[in-house]
């Protein structure tokens, strides 16, 4: 690149786009609005993309889940502007992210590390050399070699498909009666830029124990874990992720076994410069990485982690892309949860009411969804939510308390969808 007058410079953002493969303000919003403070915007993105439009300096329409074409666009964009740096913060973009970062000679993951991250397979196995505890885990690509992995994982076991975020498509089978659905489940559940895999299931040992989610980040390959989410799942025997709750104090954070696990895990897949997004189970016999996202958490559980602690997961991977030291912000507070609202069954949407608690200080109740939107339950759809409620306060269980009171606030008035 050659100096020239005027001549912009712009943090290039690769596609902030949803599981449905659109870009969706209520949950991606807020992170534009962080990169804003710290640099311009240029944005790729899949066509038809309106609501960022007036916030960035310009955009480019393509296939961001194509890393070639991408790659391609940010080298014709850098003869125009200063690309400052790269980033990609949802599961679909991660390694177009990484293949634009290093044609261009700026921070970011390798392009083959962000790929292990996204495939669970690829995963585990360097997990495995790496000589962390991992359930046996079979790839398989029909009903009868799922039967045949299941002979080996025992039940219950995990289906899960091979290269997804946000537990689309996990599904618990307690029995063989339940194999067939459970693969069926999870061969079915597909958002766009997922990668394509001969045997793109996963059959797994079933690990018991709750699970958590840890938001951290890499910087020339060492790891620093930055706060902890605590997972609400529902939806059984799917692991519909309904809530999390963050707080600044938790233990685990401290805990010397899980810290080592998530650094051997890290450099286990290669990875050197970015945020990720690690789920853990806490089984009876110590800590079990599930998987490790080459991107920041989801969920809003960034926002968790910022009012709870200070740390800001979406700040640190912009700082990091544009080679900037990760910061902690002054302002935190000791615990913030959020639940989510589901249809009783599913519907199109009509209309959501809400009725917003004032002062808005450490209360937030709010839509996601637009009137017409189709929300749809597993394993008919997933993430089908219709609103939340985020809380800010001096614990978890003060926390749950005022998500209790104001579960009310929201109202939704839906009609049934066929079949």
């Amino acid at each position: 690149m050659t100096d020239q007058p005027n001549r912009p410079g712009v943090l290039l953002v690769l596609g902030l786009c949803s599981q449905r493969g659109r870009s969706s303000e209520p949950y991606r919003g807020y992170m534009l609005r962080e990169a804003l403070t710290h640099s311009d915007v240029w944005m790729f993105d899949i066509p038809g993309q309106t609501w960022q439009q007036a916030l960035v300096t310009g955009t480019t329409e393509l296939d961001v889940f194509d890393a070639s074409a991408a790659v391609a666009a940010a080298l014709e964009l850098s003869e125009r502007v200063d690309i400052l740096g790269v980033w990609g913060p949802d599961e679909a973009t991660i390694v177009s992210a990484a293949a634009v970062a290093q044609a261009l000679g700026l921070p970011g993951l390798d392009p083959a590390a962000a790929l292990a991250a996204r495939d669970k397979s690829v995963s585990r196995q360097r997990f495995t050399e790496a000589g962390i505890g991992q359930p046996l885990s079979i790839p398989v690509s029909d009903g009868d070699e799922a039967r045949a992995a299941a002979a080996r994982t025992g039940y219950p076991l995990i289906a899960k498909p091979r290269a997804l975020g946000a537990s689309l498509g996990v599904v618990q089978v307690p029995t063989e009666a339940e194999l067939a659905g459970g693969y069926a489940a999870a061969k079915a559940a597909r958002y766009p830029g997922t990668p394509e895999y001969e045997r793109d299931v996963l059959i797994e040992t079933y690990i018991s124990g709750p699970e958590i989610s840890i938001d951290g980040y890499c910087s020339a390959g060492e790891y620093t874990p930055l706060f902890i989410a605590r997972k609400k799942l529902g939806f059984a025997p799917y692991f519909e992720e309904v809530g999390h709750t963050v707080e600044a104090a938790d233990p685990l954070l401290a805990d010397a076994g899980l810290r080592e696990v998530l650094a051997t895990a890290h450099t286990a897949l290669g990875l050197q410069d970015g945020v990720t997004h690690t789920e853990v189970r806490l089984s009876p016999a110590g800590p079990v990485v599930i998987e490790v996202n080459g991107r920041p958490g989801g969920d809003l559980i960034p926002q968790l982690g910022k009012l709870a602690t200070g740390y800001d997961s979406i700040a640190a991977g912009i700082r990091i892309a544009l080679g900037r030291p990760v910061e902690r912000s002054a302002a935190a507070g000791q615990a913030a949860a959020i639940e989510f609202a589901y249809p009783p069954r599913d519907c199109r949407v009509q209309a959501v009411e809400i009725e917003q608690p004032q002062p808005a200080e450490r209360v937030w109740v709010r839509s996601l969804v637009d009137p017409g939107a189709e929300l749809r339950l597993p394993p008919r759809g997933y993430v089908g939510r219709w609103s939340y409620v985020l809380v800010a306060g001096d614990s978890v269980e003060e926390c749950e308390k005022e998500i209790a009171a104001h579960r009310d606030g929201a109202a939704l008035r839906w009609e049934a969808l066929d079949g």
